[in-house]
Formats: C-alpha cells, sequence, structure tokens
C-alpha cells in the first residue's frame, strides 16, 4: 500500500532535519523512529517502528511504487567479500539492509517506510510474509559463503545520490531527554547505527 503525504501528515521539522543530516553525511541514509514522532495522522503514528529513507536530489517520478513484492537480494562490495542481505523496494531503485529494522525477527504484521524525495514524501506499507522472511534467511544463508552471487554496488564518485541507491548509513532517531540508566546501558550494548538528537 501506498499513500502520498502533505506536509500537515508529518513532522516536517523533524523530516527536514533528516533531509539536512543526510545532505550533511553526502550518502543516502535511513533513519529508524518511532511512527509517532514522524507521523501526524492518527491511523499512522500507531506504536510501531518507522523506516525513513532520505534521498536527496532525487524525484519520486524517478523511484514509484511498484505493485511488484519486495525481494531480498545480497550486495558485495567487491569480487572477493562476503555480503549483505538488502531488501529492494521500488521496484529495486532502493536497496535497504535487511537488519536494519531486523526484518527476520520482527512479529509486526507489516513494515512502515517512508520516503523524503527533493519534490514530496511518500509512505509505503509492506507486508510482511512468511515468504518474505523465509527469502531473507535464504539469503543470509548464503551471503556469509564466497561463492555468492551478489550484485555488487561500489561506491560512486562524485553524486552518491542517484539511482539504484544502496542505503548503506543506518541512524537512530532519539528525542533530546535526560540519559538514564537504561541509556547508559544501551550505549554500551554497541549499538552501530549513529543516534541522531531531535
Amino acid at each position: 500500500m501506498h499513500l502520498p503525504l502533505t506536509d500537515t501528515d508529518l513532522n516536517l521539522e523533524l523530516a527536514l532535519q533528516i533531509m539536512d543530516d543526510c545532505r550533511e553525511a553526502g550518502e543516502p541514509s535511513s533513519y529508524r523512529a518511532d511512527a509517532a514522532e514522524i507521523l501526524k495522522q492518527p491511523e499512522l503514528a500507531r506504536d510501531e517502528q518507522c523506516l525513513i529513507v532520505a534521498l536527496p536530489g532525487i524525484d519520486s517520478t524517478s523511484a514509484q511504487p511498484s505493485t511488484e513484492k519486495p525481494m531480498a537480494t545480497v550486495v558485495r562490495e567487491s569480487d572477493d567479500e562476503y555480503g549483505t542481505v538488502y531488501l529492494q523496494l521500488r521496484a529495486g531503485q532502493v536497496l535497504v539492509e535487511a537488519d536494519t529494522l531486523g526484518l527476520v525477527e520482527t512479529t509486526d504484521s507489516r513494515w512502515v517506510v517512508l520516503y523524503l524525495f527533493d519534490d514530496e514524501c511518500t509512505l509505503d506499507m509492506i507486508p510482511v510474509t512468511e515468504d518474505l522472511r523465509t527469502d531473507i534467511q535464504s539469503h543470509r544463508d548464503s551471503a556469509g559463503s564466497d561463492m555468492s552471487n551478489g550484485d555488487i554496488f561500489r561506491n560512486r564518485g562524485g553524486n552518491a545520490f542517484q539511482l539504484p541507491a544502496v542505503i548503506r548509513r543506518a541512524c537512530k532517531v532519539a528525542a533530546e531527554e535526560e540519559p538514564t540508566a537504561e541509556d547508559e546501558l544501551s550505549a554500551i550494548s554497541g549499538d552501530d547505527e549513529e543516534c541522531i538528537p531531535f
């Protein structure tokens, strides 16, 4: 399911901050947030995670919604490296690392993906099916093999904001609050995601 959104449907201040952070990083990025932190529509602002994909410099017409189901693929940076499992979204124009939301382990019935394009913001609701979980796990099993037949997407020189976009940078959006003992434990846990305060 695909929904175009207006500025009034979003926490626009946070959306703009995410786009600025992505431009500063110089590469397409994904951001994990609670849906209620970024989405204002009550029916969308549920108690679930939202993956925000920032694509500054890319127009929404270049990565339109597709009736194709998302599929897993293995991406390798070079011929002699082990692969990483990505989920192909928007007819393969946007690739997001499968581990970004713990996709195999999730018990949610859907994944909420918000795209921030130059010209508009759109929301995809991706049904979580057993077939998709199996597809991801199968690719995960083969990614650790040097015989993996994954696609190779090398880092491009010049403009990183072009399609297909391989989202290698993953961040977590966190509300600025006084640190708690739980936060300190979380900081020690070794989470590799960057944390973007707002």
